[in-house]
């Protein structure tokens, strides 16, 4: 309810999942069905050329979904991930993992509310998709501090919901997850 409040306010989402392995086109037509009349992702940059080309493609990307939010609509992004070079390293259950600025600065720079997403697949093949409520970017102090800030209370409520994120990770996902992160000791 709180999403569909969101849309009805025309201010745009960012819709960030931790990993993005179920995401798929269903979540971006029911969102697009019931929700959001436009529904886009940020996908990472892989297969670049160069270092320039991937900063080119980055920036086009980053232009076109801000539009998107700038017109109401959503993005969906990876909260976390293996690729990407503006990201904090959180510790994470025992782990060091890294969480990318990228949505919560699209999030700052667009007035739109960062929405955690939890998601699990079911051993009926069913995936159960859980849109949490949203978190609102601060509107005082520096564009990097209220980065930051919101990217804290997004990995404070991932963290809290670890439990139940982690029966939707396919066992390779999980193993190159797991091998990207570091212990906390050492």
């Amino acid at each position: 309810e709180a999403l569909t409040d969101l849309a009805r306010s025309g201010r745009g989402a960012v819709i960030a999942f931790f990993h993005m392995g179920l995401k798929g086109g269903l979540v971006t037509r029911a969102l697009k069905e019931q929700v959001y009349r436009e529904v886009t992702s940020l996908p990472g940059i892989r297969n670049a050329a160069s270092a320039r080309e991937a900063l080119i493609r980055r920036a086009e990307l980053v232009q076109q979904t801000g539009a998107v939010l700038a017109r109401g609509g959503a993005v969906l992004v990876a909260g976390d991930g293996l690729h990407g070079t503006d990201g904090v390293v959180y510790p994470f259950h025992g782990r060091r993992v890294t969480f990318y600025r990228g949505g919560a600065h699209l999030a700052v720079t667009h007035h739109a509310a960062l929405v955690p997403v939890l998601q699990e697949a079911r051993c009926d093949g069913r995936v159960r998709v859980e849109f949490l409520p949203p978190l609102f970017p601060l509107s005082h102090g520096s564009e990097t501090s209220r980065v930051d800030e919101l990217l804290d209370r997004y990995v404070q409520v991932v963290t809290a919901h670890w439990p139940r994120i982690l029966p939707a990770k396919g066992w390779n996902h999980l193993r190159r997850w797991w091998a990207a992160s570091a212990p906390l000791e050492g």
